[in-house]
Formats: structure tokens, sequence, C-alpha cells
């Protein structure tokens, strides 16, 4: 088994102690069990041999049963006139796409909500520490080189030096 895969095989040479405990079947048990392990709980039933699970099946083609236009082909019931499907009325894939596209918003129509306005000093209260740090003690400059620079401190530098 560890021989097939590079991987695992790696694994086993740095750890010769995971070798013994998967050739220990008390260990294999204990992990394979759902009363233990309740993540294999919900597997229990897809068994496919003893500590082999089989794969779930896979979803259903939605485009299956559709012709080259994108319409649906009628199914049996619906050409019968009888059954579960009788009277059901298809809609076209382009009528169904439109119907789901109208319920979106669109992306151009939609802004990104404001942050709520905020203190400027709250705001900036890290970069005005810094820039105090740095020699500059005129809060009300600082602040207001901030703002000018959305919170930037090399650009409020040049701000403050150049002014």
């Amino acid at each position: 088994m560890a021989g097939m895969n590079p991987m695992l095989r790696q694994m086993l040479d740095a750890n010769p102690q995971l070798g013994t405990m998967l050739q220990d079947p008390a260990f294999i048990a204990s992990i394979t069990d759902p009363a233990r392990n309740p993540a294999l709980a919900g597997l229990q039933g897809q068994a496919a041999g003893p500590g082999m699970f089989s794969p779930p099946p896979p979803p259903p083609n939605p485009w299956a049963n559709l012709d080259d236009n994108g319409n649906p082909m009628p199914t049996p019931d619906a050409t019968r006139g009888a059954g579960a499907g009788a009277g059901a009325q298809t809609m076209p894939l382009a009528a169904m796409l439109q119907q789901q596209l109208a319920g979106m918003t669109p992306l151009a129509d939609t802004a990104p909500t404001a942050p709520q306005e905020q203190d400027p000093r709250e705001r900036y209260a890290t970069q005005l520490t810094a820039l105090r740090d740095m020699g500059f003690s005129d809060d009300e400059r600082n602040l207001q080189a901030l703002i000018a620079t959305h919170g930037d401190i090399n650009g409020a530098v040049e701000r403050l030096l150049g002014a």
C-alpha cells in the first residue's frame, strides 16, 4: 500500500511508528469505529467493505435534459399526458436565467456601505502617535496632514516638511 504512494512512503520512512500503527488491527478498528469517530457515523450505510467506504454518488447533471437550444426536452410523463408531470409547464433555459437574474441586484447599483463616521483623532490615533514620536509636536497640523493624506504617514511627513 505505502509503496504505491510516494508521500505515504516518505511519511512512513520519517516515522516508523506510524507504519506499526497502520498495521495494527486494533488501531484500524478503533479509527473506523463510528461510535468513536462521529464523522464516520453518516458513512456507516455506505460501507463497501471492512474499513473501506465508497464515495458519494455524483450529483445529477442539470444539463442532461436540454436540447441543443437550451430548452427542456419533454419527459416521458409529459409526452404521455399523464402521471406526475402532466400539466406541468416547462420554461426555456433563457427564460429561467432571465427570471433568476431579474431578482439579483446589479453590481453597478450596489455601493459599499460607508463606514460609520469616526472622529479623525480616533481614526488616526496610531499615526498621530507615530508623528509625535518623530518629533512633530503640533497635533492640529499633524491631524490636518493625516486627513489630507487619508492616514498615509509618509505623505503626512512630506506635507508637514513642505509646509
